[in-house]
This record gives structure tokens, sequence and C-alpha cells, in this order.
């Protein structure tokens, strides 16, 4: 098959995930038919879709995608700031031994999962819902593994949105030395101080936190408590806003937005929701 009909069809299957590769073909065939009159429908056997696939290999993909990501822009969607998300996935992989060696398989109760699994993380541009820039490793390893490398091309007037898992005191400092403003859900358990109350289930909170030395370095805006010999006791002032959905549970987000006149709290929970759009571009 020609190598741009292939890159299609690849396409093609990621989009139509659920519905069978002899049935993907026929659906591009069905389009086609209407400009080349007298195509089959399945113009090729399954054995050669599976040798053209490997023989396009996945550098042109890699390349096209890249070459997309390139011209994405963020654009001020929120009080002049550009909105990104960033959010992790996990995805099943075909069952072969290269895939098992690079990515492993989950242990499970009968010994290992049927397949093996990768992790990816992606950087979401929240006007147009398209994703910049993914990190892809191991399904052992944490969402936060090459959290820094996916966000190097941030700056001040950026605004990111992520959930739980990616809360640490190590990516706030990230984030704050690039000047990037945050609104990050965190566990509701976490420990924190009431500075200054700024209304309703809103207000400014003290977190501590205990992290390494060279975590501090061009870093403003930190309390330093106390130094150990190998970790330093911080302060971090942020805006705690607690809100409840309508037959949902209480949840809890953070911000480095912190002036409750420019940015109000609902405005910042229903902005938080729209977190959710990385999904769908998952």
């Amino acid at each position: 098959m020609n190598p741009l009909f292939v890159m299609w069809f690849l396409v093609s299957m990621s989009l139509q995930r659920f519905v069978s590769i002899p049935n993907v073909m026929v659906g591009l065939m069905v389009g086609l038919r209407g400009r080349f009159h007298g195509l089959p429908l399945r113009p090729t056997t399954d054995g050669a879709i599976t040798h053209d696939r490997r023989r396009l290999g996945v550098a042109p993909l890699v390349k096209w995608f890249q070459w997309l990501a390139d011209s994405i822009q963020g654009k001020p969607m929120f009080h002049g700031l550009c909105v990104w998300i960033v959010d992790g996935t996990t995805l099943s992989l075909p069952d072969t031994a290269k895939n098992e060696a690079v990515f492993g398989k989950r242990k499970a109760s009968r010994g290992k999962t049927a397949f093996p699994r990768l992790k990816l993380t992606g950087l979401l541009e929240g006007y147009s819902r398209r994703m910049k820039t993914v990190r892809i490793f191991p399904d052992r390893h944490s969402e936060l593994r090459g959290f820094r490398t996916l966000i190097e091309g941030l700056a001040e007037g950026d605004l990111l949105l992520g959930d739980r898992h990616f809360h640490s005191f190590t990516l706030a400092a990230d984030l704050m030395r690039r000047k990037v403003d945050f609104l990050f859900r965190i566990p509701k358990n976490m420990k924190i101080k009431v500075e200054k109350i700024l209304g309703r289930g809103d207000f400014v909170g003290a977190l501590t936190y205990r992290c390494h030395h060279e975590d501090l370095v061009g870093l403003p805006n930190v309390e330093i408590l106390s130094k150990g010999p190998r970790k330093t006791k911080v302060r971090l002032l942020v805006r705690v806003l607690d809100y409840q959905l309508e037959g949902g549970e209480s949840s809890r987000l953070i911000t480095s937005l912190v002036d409750p006149i420019e940015y109000e709290s609902m405005e910042l929970v229903l902005l938080y929701h729209r977190r959710w759009d990385v999904e769908l571009a998952y």
C-alpha cells in the first residue's frame, strides 16, 4: 500500500479503536470510492496490512505528531492567561516480546496481566484542546515521571491545571521558577494552616514541606522554617478553595492566583473542570 495511505489508515485505527481493523479499511475505501470508482472494499489481505504497518515504522508518525505539535501555541482564555492541562493515562499494547521487555506487565493474581501497558503523560492546550507534547514510559512508573521536561515550554502568562496526582512541592517549585501559575486539585486530608479567610470555602493557607536543598534554588516567596543536613523545612502560601458539587463529593483546589477580586472563587472552580477536556483528547 502507498505509505501515505498507510499513515491515514493508522490514524483511522486510532480514531476507531473499537472497530475491527478490516472494517476500518472498509470505511476508508467507502470514502475513496466516491472519487475513485471501482475500488474494492478490501484491497489487500490482513497479512499485507501487518507487513505495511511494520515497513512504515514509527518514525513518520513521530515526525508528523511533532510537526502538528509545533504549530500549537497558547491562546489567552482566562483573564489573559493561556490555559494548559496536564494529565496521565495508561494504554494496553500488543502482546509482543519487545513490548513486554520495554514496558513490562503488571503483577496479577494469576501471575501477570494479559497485555503490556504503557503510561502516558500529556500537556493539552486548553483553548484548542490539542495535545502539545507527551511523555511515554513503563506503567510501573508514576505519572510524575517526565513532568519537568513536559513543562519546559511554559512561561509567565501560562496557567497549568492538574489533578491531585500531580501535586508536590518539587513540581510547584518548578512552576514558580518559571513564573507559571497553577490550579491543582489536592487530597482532602492534606494539612493546611488557615492564614486568611477570603470568603466561604476560600482562604489563604500555608502548606509545609520538607524538601531537598536544591529544590529551593531560585525559588521566590517561600519561607524557610528550619534547615537540616539533607532537607529543609519550608512554608508555602497558596490560595485554597473548598467546594462540593450537588450530589458529588467535596473537593479541594490550591492555586497561585491569590487575588479574590481579580479571580473569583466560582470562576476558578468552573475553570478547573475544563481539566476533563484532556480525557476527550485521549
